[in-house]
């Protein structure tokens, strides 16, 4: 690995991302399965931001604003909990993170393409069936919701996304520009920074010079 990258095996103290940065991407190598490491960034970096994107379908927007409201989890989020289990992906800690975000008064916003049709979202992804588009791709579908949320309330913004999106070039399945790409190529590129977590075995699989820094989890995946 490169010299300039940081391994943190214990993260006690992060850099400062958001000195310079807008917008920071936690790239995960392995949904779910990071939750101290981003805790972390959210009791350091919460009292900075406007708010966290999510790599969760924007149908989820409604059930993640009912349990800022009443604290309920409705049948819609707890299927998505037990779809995510069924895959091996534990992800119920979602709603401490959505706790904290609550309770620091700041937004939590689902960025990712549709799991049913809308009038925005109309067809069905030709790569991932279980996905409806609005644009060519999912990851042109979060890159826009992220630019909209920031011309609209412009500030500091967390995001949590999957490392695949994040790398730059094409994605894996559908072909099309990454969101790392994209942010990295537009009006962005001078406020954007790219984070890496994971395991040394799941970093060493990526291309860690696709992102800005690099974070050693020590969780085993």
């Amino acid at each position: 690995m490169k010299d300039k990258f940081e391994q943190q095996h214990e993260v006690h103290e992060l850099k400062n991302y958001f000195a310079q940065a807008d917008i920071v991407v936690l790239a995960e190598t392995h949904h779910g399965t990071h939750f101290e490491t981003i805790a972390k960034f959210f009791d350091q970096f919460l009292p900075q931001i406007n708010g966290v994107f999510f790599e969760i379908p924007v149908t989820y927007q409604s059930s993640f604003d009912l349990y800022f409201e009443t604290g309920k989890v409705d049948e819609k989020l707890e299927n998505f909990f037990r779809g995510a289990g069924a895959e091996g992906k534990n992800i119920r800690n979602l709603l401490t993170l959505l706790d904290k975000i609550k309770n620091s008064g700041k937004e939590a916003i689902c960025i990712d393409s549709s799991k049913t049709p809308t009038d925005e979202y109309t067809h069905r992804s030709p790569t991932n069936g279980s996905y409806y588009l609005r644009g060519a791709s999912r990851d042109e579908d979060m890159f826009e919701n992220i630019r909209k949320q920031s011309i609209s309330y412009p500030g500091k913004y967390l995001s949590i996304v999957g490392a695949a999106h994040i790398k730059q070039g094409k994605h894996h399945n559908s072909g099309d520009d990454t969101l790392g790409t994209r942010l990295t190529q537009s009006q962005f590129s001078n406020k954007y920074i790219s984070v890496l977590i994971g395991t040394p075995e799941a970093v060493a699989e990526e291309k860690p010079d696709d992102y800005g820094d690099v974070i050693i989890d020590k969780k085993v995946e």
